[in-house]
């Protein structure tokens, strides 16, 4: 007969790290050189804190005013800035992405299906997806570029192969290339900063003040 050892609820010590099974998380404070990991469970960063590396399997990760990061990853968890700086990468595979006014990211931000909303974020690295939406609003500055990236060969899930669509707020500037392996659709509006692929359709946003609903 086969026995299971269910563990819930469980926060444990391990050397350098904090790891947490089953409840949320709350870093305060100075936490230099020590990361904190999460198994179905949120992690919130307070006001002001500084720690090391941020990873989650199925929580949220959320960072607030003033806080910092070495590095923030999720799997099917949400990763939210509010006016938070990430020194290194953000990275999801399913999990959206959300940066407020005053955000920074000093390495790339990548994710598998995005939905990802920057508003007014500096980005210094590259901004990467393979499908989803990439919506850029606010004085968001990405150094790097945005890559629409390839479906592997043997992809069956419907939201990864649907094509990738960016939007581009007035005041927006990507400096690197856009390079989109696919196609997709952009949605710019006047006084966005940007070079477009020749695979994607470019589409004019008139109005400068109404945003695109999320069935454009």
């Amino acid at each position: 007969m086969k026995r299971w050892l269910v563990i819930t609820g469980l926060t444990l010590g391990c050397g350098g790290c904090s790891l947490s099974i089953d409840r949320p998380m709350a870093v305060s404070g100075d936490h230099p050189g020590r990361s904190h990991h999460s198994v179905e469970g949120a992690i919130h960063v307070t006001a002001d804190a500084h720690t090391d590396a941020l990873s989650s399997i199925a929580g949220s990760i959320d960072l607030d005013h003033g806080a910092t990061a070495q590095s923030a990853k999720s799997v099917t968890g949400s990763i939210g800035l509010h006016s938070a700086t990430v020194l290194g990468k953000v990275q999801t595979v399913t999990g959206a992405v959300r940066a407020d006014t005053g955000s920074r990211i000093g390495g790339d931000l990548t994710t598998t299906v995005a939905a990802v909303s920057l508003e007014g974020t500096d980005v210094d690295g590259r901004v990467e997806a393979v499908s989803g939406s990439i919506v850029l609003t606010g004085h968001t500055l990405v150094r790097g570029g945005i890559a629409l990236l390839p479906v592997q060969p043997d992809e069956k899930n419907p939201d990864v192969l649907r094509l990738p669509k960016l939007v581009l707020g007035p005041d927006v500037r990507v400096q690197g290339p856009i390079t989109a392996a696919r196609g997709g659709t952009i949605l710019a509006a006047p006084g966005a900063i940007f070079e477009a692929p020749r695979k994607m359709r470019v589409v004019r946003w008139p109005d400068q003040e109404q945003l695109p609903t999320a069935q454009w």
